[in-house]
């Protein structure tokens, strides 16, 4: 950019008043502080603010905007549901008392049956007694088997697609593998 001025002339960049700093890449106008070289968009001025009045004009503006949007969204959603919604039918009081009164009854049936079978059985029912109150000459012993017992025999044959990997395996493997 520099070989334009200097093919221009010092005369040139005198009557304009152009000033050419190497050191920093610059040709900078005197008069309106533009530097031909590097070119910057300057940055609009900023909006002016609103009057409050403006603003709540363009406030209800938009909400009207927005309702007629969503009502029209709505709209259309409501056309694409409308297949899919059933048709529900008027409550059927008598039936709703009627179902409700079987239920209470089946209940008290229940109760009764239950009441019943607690006073024929009511030795098993009846209450755990405290601990002071239990016998103390039944004792229980429950005997358990030998866990270092090993299996003479499998119980289930050998798959034959596991017998070859079986026999890679290390020689500590249990009894039940032979």
């Amino acid at each position: 950019m520099f070989s334009v001025f200097c093919i221009l002339g010092l005369l040139f960049l005198a009557h304009n008043k152009i000033v050419i700093d190497r050191e920093n890449c610059t040709a900078i106008a005197k008069d309106s502080e533009f530097d031909l070289l590097n070119l910057k968009v300057p940055s609009p001025p900023p909006a002016p603010r609103k009057k409050l009045k403006e603003f709540f004009c363009n406030l209800h503006e938009d909400r009207k905007l927005m309702v007629a949007e969503l009502q029209m969204v709505c709209v259309e959603c409501l056309c694409k549901i409308r297949n899919y919604m059933e048709v529900v039918k008027p409550a059927d009081y008598i039936a709703a008392i009627r179902t409700r009164l079987e239920e209470l009854n089946a209940q008290d049936q229940l109760h009764r049956l239950g009441e019943s079978v607690k006073n024929k059985y009511k030795d098993i029912f009846a209450p755990i007694p405290h601990l002071n109150d239990l016998p103390t000459n039944v004792y229980c012993r429950i005997k358990l088997k030998d866990v270092r017992k090993t299996f003479a025999t499998r119980l289930y044959s050998t798959p034959q697609k596991y017998k070859e990997a079986w026999v890679v395996l290390p020689r500590s493997r249990p009894t039940f593998f032979k």
